[in-house]
C-alpha cells in the first residue's frame, strides 16, 4: 500500500484516498491532506548581453522608401482584367506604381490608360482612368509610385 500511496500522491500532489477494509465488510473511505510541496525558485540575476546581441541592435536597419500614393481603385472588371483607379495625383504612361492591398501585392509600369474610352497620355489629380493590370485587384487597393 506505501507504493500505491506514494504513485497517487506523486499525480496529485495535494492529496491522495485511502481505502482500507472496516470490519463491518464496508469499505471506508478516508481522505488525508498532504503538505504542499514548495518547487524551487530560480534567482533571477542580471546576465550579461553577449557581444555578438549588443552588436546586432547597433547596426541601424536600412528603411524602405516612403511610397507615394498615387490612388485607389474604385472598380474592377475581371473577364478584362481592366482596374478603373480615382488618381491622387498625376499619373503619366511609363510610371511605375505598386497596387497593395489585403490579398494584392505586384508593382507594373502603365503602359495605356484611358478615360471615356479614349486613350491619354497622363491622368490628373481627381480624374479617374482605365488601367490594364496583370493580376486582380480588388476596389480599395491603393496604387503607389515606385
Amino acid at each position: 500500500m506505501p507504493i500505491f500511496k506514494d504513485i497517487l500522491s506523486f499525480f496529485l500532489e495535494k492529496e491522495y484516498i485511502e481505502v482500507t477494509p472496516s470490519p463491518s465488510s464496508r469499505k471506508s473511505i478516508r481522505k488525508r491532506v498532504l503538505p504542499k510541496i514548495k518547487k524551487p525558485v530560480f534567482s533571477k540575476r542580471a546576465r550579461p548581453r553577449s557581444k555578438v546581441k549588443a552588436a546586432q541592435k547597433s547596426i541601424p536597419k536600412p528603411k524602405e522608401p516612403k511610397e507615394i500614393l498615387a490612388g485607389e481603385v474604385t472598380h474592377f472588371f475581371a473577364k478584362i482584367q481592366v482596374a478603373v483607379v480615382k488618381a491622387k495625383k498625376d499619373i503619366a504612361v511609363g510610371d511605375q506604381l505598386h497596387f497593395k492591398g489585403s490579398s494584392v501585392d505586384f508593382i507594373q509600369v502603365v503602359k495605356s490608360m484611358q478615360i471615356d474610352h479614349k486613350d491619354v497620355g497622363k491622368a490628373k489629380k481627381g480624374e479617374e482612368f482605365g488601367l490594364k493590370t496583370k493580376k486582380l485587384v480588388r476596389v480599395t487597393d491603393s496604387c503607389f509610385f515606385v
